[in-house]
């Protein structure tokens, strides 16, 4: 299994796929929908919160009860679906070879209770402005 901190599995590999495939847009917009602690703190303090603080909190989901489940999961609503959906229709033709290649990466995350995989998210608390 991989540590703590890894790179999510649909993105990595999606993305690295589109890039061979001159997709570098969607991959990059992608990329961008992951939002980072100082940006989140930023717009917190920035809307007068205070006392901002974030925990990043990394344990293993489960995507899938099957490698065929933990697919679909990926690519209906994981950074790989994501990517294919901005590239429409000049994708269309890559999705067989996605699907391939994220079988190929989740693959080491299968074990008896499913596909599990790392993830990574932050617990964020703040005090509210005093009004």
């Amino acid at each position: 299994m991989r540590s703590a901190g890894a790179r999510t599995p649909g993105l990595h590999l999606t993305g690295d796929y589109l890039r061979g495939c001159s997709i570098e847009a969607c991959f990059a917009a992608a990329e961008q929908t992951v939002v980072h602690a100082d940006t989140t703190s930023e717009i917190l303090l920035h809307a007068g919160y205070s006392e901002v603080c974030l925990h990043r909190c990394d344990l293993p989901i489960t995507i899938g009860r099957d490698i065929d489940e933990a697919i679909e999961m990926v690519m209906a609503i994981g950074p790989a679906g994501e990517i294919l959906r901005l590239a429409g229709d000049r994708a269309a033709h890559l999705h067989e070879d996605v699907r391939g290649a994220l079988r190929a990466g989740l693959t080491e995350f299968e074990d008896g209770d499913g596909v599990r995989a790392p993830a990574s998210t932050w617990i964020v608390s703040a005090r509210t402005p005093e009004h």
